[in-house]
């Protein structure tokens, strides 16, 4: 049992480093695009999905006041979020697997 758990929570790690990854090279190629004024869509409508639910807290004045736009602050959300998403997937996975989780 601890050796199932203990994969589960490294897939959920391994999972949530990618996603990380991803989406901070994403974000980076939106924010320079950005500053370069071009407009690119398709790459702010990804780092919108890969940064949902957790980044979006940025957006909400009443829950993070004295926040700001910190790179501290939005690695830390990042890696949170990185994290929630690699869970949810292990989650998703072991739901849908058809596999009995629990003893009888």
């Amino acid at each position: 049992m601890f050796r199932q758990r203990a994969m589960q929570v490294l897939g959920a790690v391994v999972i949530g480093a990618m996603h990380l990854w991803l989406y901070v090279t994403l974000f980076g190629y939106a924010f320079t695009a950005g500053a370069a004024g071009r407009d690119n869509t398709v790459l702010g409508i990804a780092v919108n999905i890969l940064g949902t639910p957790l980044v979006h807290l940025l957006y909400f004045r009443p829950v993070a006041p004295g926040w700001g736009y910190d790179s501290y602050v939005l690695l830390g959300l990042a890696t949170l979020n990185s994290l929630l998403w690699g869970a949810a997937v292990i989650w998703v996975a072991l739901r849908f697997s058809g596999r009995p989780h629990h003893a009888a």
